[in-house]
């Protein structure tokens, strides 16, 4: 006589509840984590010294002039294209995140180009609902930020040049005339916030894994079924 049990969680598997709570636990410190590391990259690019750049209206023709001579007061400050005045917001909120929704997907993406989506909501590693929607980053803001932080180099074509040539200033600063390309300082946030967050995000991660886990189970329902074979 031997006996054969059988398990049933609500008719779902209880070995797949407990993969599944374990893959939900694992996602759920990741997004936390990456949130902060996010918040790590804002304020690398916004404690940046201000480059040489910047911006004046022209008042004469209505628009928007290069210049050496007035520096922006923060780096990444945006000003508008058409009158050079600043205006809210800074390239550094440009900076976020993105979770797949996939359970089995255990990666993060900071400060990368993503569409639009809604971080799911994780209760003892069981999606109860969405957080609050994360804005895409499309892919021309994404080329900016990364030449920003690696670096790049802007051929100057005959629209750009005309558009110098009538800069007022910029000379000044050291650009001559018969410059054929623009080079972009190399200025490497995402490694600084990287270096600075991950070491403790993969050990934070670990503590809220191993102390939520046991809750986790506890949670799950089992029902057992005992049935004899010959």
């Amino acid at each position: 006589m031997t006996t054969h049990l059988e398990f049933s969680d609500k008719g779902t598997n209880v070995f797949q509840r407990l993969a599944n709570v374990s893959l939900g636990l694992a996602k759920d410190a990741m997004q936390i984590e990456a949130s902060k590391i996010a918040k790590v990259y804002k304020r690398e690019i916004r404690s940046t010294e201000p480059s040489e750049w910047g911006s004046f209206k022209d008042k004469d023709k209505g628009r928007r002039r290069l210049t050496v001579k007035q520096k922006k007061a923060k780096f990444g400050a945006k000003h508008s294209r058409r009158t050079g005045e600043p205006i809210k917001g800074n390239i550094a909120d440009h900076v976020k995140y993105y979770a797949p929704k996939e359970l089995d997907k255990l990666y993060i993406v900071i400060g990368g180009g993503h569409p639009t989506f809604y971080p799911i909501k994780w209760e003892d590693g069981v999606a109860v609902g969405y957080e609050k929607r994360v804005t895409a980053t499309t892919q021309q803001t994404l080329e900016f930020l990364d030449g920003l932080n690696d670096g790049k180099t802007i051929e100057v074509t005959k629209t750009m040049r005309k558009f110098l040539n009538t800069t007022e200033g910029l000379y000044a600063g050291g650009i001559k005339k018969s410059t054929k390309r623009l080079h972009v300082k190399a200025r490497h946030f995402a490694e600084k916030a990287r270096a600075r967050g991950m070491t403790n995000a993969i050990t934070t991660i670990k503590n809220r894994f191993d102390k939520n886990f046991p809750k986790a189970i506890a949670n799950i329902e089992v029902k057992e079924v005992r049935t004899k074979t010959a």
